[in-house]
């Protein structure tokens, strides 16, 4: 868990979900995150933990980049543990920082889409990706929003056109560079904050795009399976919106706590009228009542009478954070995930043939150089989009004897 220094109350709960024996958090994704916390501290901000003489002592970045003691306190600048900085209290409070990105995100670049002349948008990031952009897998695709469309309204006003693509037209969240394909199942999961896409740095210190896993308790196929590898080959979207979009899953998923306690905290709080930022120690109970400033976001093209289940899931999560099914209004999705383990005779099994390469670094001892090729990026005619929970670990062998990408042994 991460501290607030000056507060009996955790900042952030983040699983520990890196290293060999995923019993760690990545420094700079902790870092970054209790950043964003607390309004973009990144560049000034740092971790301690306390020492036996009761003070704290300054953590540097280990040299396998995790993090393993069960607690931290994040500083910000030079001030007394006792000052009270303020708290960003929902993304809906949270400012972008244009040009002002962590080091590690800055700059970073994702290949340009390629050429293609379709008109809707929807097509266009279907016809980019053709397939799911974790998986490889072409079945029960689906294009899922980086900056999800409940969020329009944030979109708007943090002026996050700027990074779209075709920037005249309405609505600008659901630009092409805003969206991506993926699997049915992966796209739920995403918008349940079980997993992201983080920038880390690998054993060579470059820095590779990957999948995060956020939520350690529900999702052990995931981690398996997934954790710290390498998407598929992606292009045409925007790293801003990528990083948007971690933020959000930062502040909407368990691992930003509740304000559900009675003390005062002081709070940095974002006026849509005005434009302002202004700092207010408010009692919890009164801070819950601040996390929407909003209301509800309806897209030109979007149903009037039914919420996206992007939009079911960023409601949820400020009325006291999501359930398992809080983020679906998708009776289809949820009949069909039910009824993939027993409908008819059973399939080969060949989701872990095609498994992304894992990342290299600050991952300790077993991962991928960052020199790895991707996989070819497979289209998969077959009925093979299944439910994560019937999913295999990563280490087993498939029905058919064929194994995922070995792990390569990169101890320095």
């Amino acid at each position: 868990m991460f501290r607030h220094p000056a507060y009996h109350r955790d900042l952030l709960r983040l699983s520990p979900v890196d290293g060999p024996q995923h019993d760690g958090v990545d420094y700079d994704c902790a870092l970054i995150s209790c950043g964003i916390v607390t309004g973009n501290t990144w560049a000034t901000g740092w971790l301690a933990n306390m020492g036996a003489d009761s003070q704290f002592v300054r953590v540097e970045r280990p040299a396998d980049g995790i993090l393993r003691e069960q607690k931290y306190y994040y500083f910000i600048g030079d001030h007394e543990p006792s000052y009270k900085y303020p708290i960003i209290p929902s993304f809906h409070h949270w400012r972008f920082p244009h040009d002002g990105l962590p080091d590690l995100w800055k700059d970073f670049e994702i290949a340009p889409p390629p050429d293609i002349s379709v008109k809707r948008k929807d097509e266009a990031v279907l016809a980019r990706d053709n397939t799911c952009r974790v998986t490889g897998h072409k079945a029960a695709r689906e294009v899922a929003h980086l900056v999800p469309v409940a969020d329009g309204h944030w979109f708007d006003s943090n002026e996050m056109r700027r990074y779209c693509e075709r920037q005249l037209e309405q609505p600008p969240v659901d630009d092409p560079r805003n969206r991506m394909v993926l699997r049915r199942d992966l796209h739920y999961l995403f918008d349940q904050r079980r997993f992201v896409f983080a920038l880390k740095r690998d054993k060579l210190d470059q820095r590779q795009l990957v999948f995060h896993v956020l939520d350690d308790q529900r999702t052990d196929e995931l981690i398996n399976m997934y954790h710290n590898r390498l998407p598929q080959r992606l292009s045409g979207i925007a790293v801003e919106l990528v990083f948007a979009r971690f933020a959000w899953a930062v502040f909407t998923s368990q691992a930003f706590p509740l304000f559900d306690g009675f003390t005062k905290l002081a709070v940095r709080l974002f006026d849509p009228e005005t434009t302002e930022i202004n700092d207010r120690h408010l009692h919890q109970i009164d801070i819950r009542d601040k996390l929407k400033v909003w209301g509800p976001y309806r897209a030109r093209s979007g149903s009037p009478t039914k919420r996206s289940r992007s939009q079911a899931a960023e409601d949820d999560a400020y009325y006291g954070w999501e359930s398992d099914q809080s983020a679906s209004n998708d009776d289809e999705l949820t009949e069909e995930l039910e009824e993939w383990p027993g409908r008819g005779r059973r399939r080969k099994r060949s989701w872990d043939e095609h498994l992304p390469p894992d990342l290299v670094g600050s991952l300790g001892p077993h991962s991928f150089s960052s020199q790895s090729s991707h996989p070819a990026d497979n289209t998969h005619q077959g009925d093979v989009a299944i439910a994560v929970f019937a999913l295999q670990p990563a280490d087993t062998k498939t029905d058919a004897g064929a194994r995922p990408f070995k792990r390569v042994n990169v101890e320095p």
